[in-house]
């Protein structure tokens, strides 16, 4: 795979997942956020960093926009209920079904 291209491996990366290559990288990196918000002490700023994000503001917009809470509301919701961030999303999917 040394010698591939770009778009050769945005397309085996579909084949094998059924994702987009971009769409993939989303999802890890929520993973990753809601690994980090739920398992350590770091401020939200040392996370984003650490995640490679340029700025704060740009993690929170991005959670926010793709969980429909901030980071902060998340963390307080995971500490609280200490459920799994698939459980947790799960539970959220369920509600919004509800208020539909």
């Amino acid at each position: 795979m040394r010698h591939t291209n770009g778009f050769y491996f945005g397309d085996l990366i579909r084949k094998e997942t059924g994702k987009t290559a971009q769409e993939h990288i989303k999802l890890h990196t929520l993973e990753a956020i809601k690994q980090e918000l739920a398992d350590s002490s770091k401020t939200i700023t040392d996370v984003a960093y650490d995640l490679g994000f340029q700025y704060p503001q740009h993690l929170s917009r991005f959670f926010k926009k793709e969980m429909g809470i901030s980071p902060a509301e998340y963390r307080q919701q995971s500490i609280a209920s200490r459920v799994s961030p698939a459980e947790y999303r799960q539970q959220q999917l369920s509600r919004d079904i509800a208020q539909a």
